[in-house]
């Protein structure tokens, strides 16, 4: 989610080895009530989860391996799956302020005010190609994505 896809570790982590690799936790599942993503209430839960972590001496953490999420429009119970597996890097800009960038297939909500790019709009979100979130507002899409909210809602 930060705006450039890193070109090697040694970017990523400032050189240094990192951590070990840790389960990354992936806070499933989760659900966005009517108005906060979609229209309607939505609910993301795991079906596959087998994503690391590791963290860099300058500490980046990267989240890399498998992560298959179920989408439910909870009005109409009707379900997509989708392979979100990324890779994940976070980070710390500048001034401080937190940076995700997004790689591969990644998920994510956009809130209403919170696309600074004014691509995307308000939607729970599938993003394919670098796209960069910083303190949790979308600050740069470079490749595709798709619209849950628009899929769920034409079921």
């Amino acid at each position: 989610m930060l705006g450039a896809v890193p070109a090697s570790a040694g970017l990523v982590g400032g050189g240094g080895k990192p951590t070990p690799r840790e389960f990354a936790e992936s806070g499933l599942p989760a659900t966005f009530e009517a108005g906060m993503a979609c229209d309607f209430a939505v609910t993301v839960a795991e079906v596959v989860n087998k994503e690391f972590r590791r963290t860099f001496p300058n500490g980046n953490s990267l989240i890399t391996g498998r992560l298959v999420v179920r989408v439910t429009n909870d009005v109409t119970d009707e379900t997509v799956v989708r392979n979100v597996s990324g890779p994940v890097l976070l980070t710390t800009g500048h001034a401080g302020e937190q940076v995700a960038v997004l790689s591969g297939s990644s998920i994510s909500p956009v809130f209403k005010g919170n696309d600074l790019t004014g691509e995307v709009g308000r939607g729970l979100f599938v993003f394919h190609g670098p796209t960069v979130f910083t303190d949790f507002k979308l600050t740069d899409v470079s490749g595709n994505f798709e619209d849950l909210c628009e899929t769920l809602a034409a079921r």
